[in-house]
């Protein structure tokens, strides 16, 4: 689902992908700093039904780091 989702909805959107397949490992393929300041994080995520590419870009809120983007597309 490519969209917009507030944090309550990330939630729910999460647990059911969560619920529907079982993660057994994620590995770290890429991390680093885009040309805006975000840091990012690359990397395969495992699971019983395949393997999926998980990126996801973090914003530095001053008190702690808040998830800008998440995608998660099947490989």
């Amino acid at each position: 689902h490519d969209d917009l989702y507030t944090k309550a909805e990330c939630r729910v959107k999460l647990n059911q992908f969560f619920t529907q397949v079982k993660p057994s490992n994620f590995s770290i393929l890429h991390e680093g700093k885009s040309n805006t300041g975000l840091e990012y994080v690359i990397g395969t995520l495992s699971t019983e039904s395949g393997d999926y590419r998980v990126s996801f870009y973090l914003k530095d809120e001053g008190n702690g780091e808040r998830v800008q983007q998440l995608m998660i597309d099947k490989e």
